[in-house]
């Protein structure tokens, strides 16, 4: 079963598999409770004490696999795995609020962090964010 939830930190929503012995928002709100989450998935927080999340409802489904995941993500995102990222020109220059602030031909920008259901970490950025970076480094020709 999925369970989505809404985080009681920064309020944004989003599912968790809460496993197919689940069948109601209490269990589903029990399971959450009894787990230790620091780290939010969905508003890109991470807190030193346990998130509490709230179940707004389940419904019936599994996690993505991790090719299902790859696929989504790269339908809107640029994304890159930590060996891809550095086999690239874009170089990472600091990080702020755990996100590293990236140039490409000497133009910045910001790049996330995120995690496959199976625990490989990716990097990624909005394919505006990086489209424009290079769009802007690359001179204008003209007649």
């Amino acid at each position: 079963m999925i369970a989505r939830v809404r985080c009681g930190k920064c309020g944004e929503t989003g599912k968790f598999d809460v496993g197919e012995e689940v069948t109601s928002v209490e269990q589903a709100q029990a399971k959450l409770d009894a787990v230790r989450i620091t780290s939010c998935p969905f508003g890109h927080h991470v807190e030193l004490s346990p998130i509490a999340y709230t179940v707004l409802g389940v419904e019936e489904g599994h996690a993505l696999t991790d090719e299902e995941w790859l696929a989504q993500m790269q339908a809107e995102r640029d994304l890159w795995t930590t060996d891809e990222l550095a086999e690239t020109e874009i170089t990472i220059q600091s990080f702020a609020f755990g996100m590293p602030l990236a140039t490409v031909r000497g133009q910045d920008f910001w790049l996330d962090m995120t995690t496959s259901p199976e625990g490989r970490r990716y990097y990624w950025s909005p394919r505006r964010a990086y489209e424009r970076a290079i769009a802007e480094s690359t001179p204008a020709t003209g007649t």
